[in-house]
């Protein structure tokens, strides 16, 4: 794993979770949205549990690049709840108590796409791609 990518996804996690998660978060437009546990949700995470966010955050810090530079904004989320809102008033709720970590992909207009857990940077950008209709 290379040094600069973890400092920048930790600097990522930090900056944009702050140091406790909200109970709920809205958002719209277009963008990648990664979620999972706040700084303080994650210091008392079980070893597998601590193994897989390590995974995902590495993956996440190797597909950020990727998605700067084909202009599509991402966040970090913390928010037990996320509600995404697309098209004229439909919404997909997503619950950290069913998902407790994963990627939301949202151009506003279609539905929403879900990509649970640990996805490699590879099938991360594999469904970029897709749902965005990247070349």
């Amino acid at each position: 794993m290379k040094t600069s990518s973890i400092l920048w996804i930790s600097i990522l996690l930090f900056v944009s979770a702050g140091a406790e998660c909200q109970t709920s978060r809205a958002i719209s437009g277009r963008g990648v949205y990664f979620f999972g546990p706040s700084p303080t949700e994650s210091d008392s995470l079980n070893e597998d549990d601590a193994t897989a966010i390590d995974d995902f955050t590495y993956y996440v810090g190797l597909v950020v690049p990727f998605l700067r530079a084909n202009n599509l904004e991402s966040e970090y989320l913390s928010d037990k709840n996320i509600v995404v809102d697309y098209t004229s008033g439909k919404s997909l709720l997503v619950s950290r108590d069913s998902v407790d970590f994963g990627t939301i992909l949202t151009d506003g207009i279609k539905e929403p796409r879900l990509l649970k857990f640990v996805l490699t940077d590879e099938e991360l950008k594999t469904e970029v791609r897709e749902y965005f209709n990247l070349k």
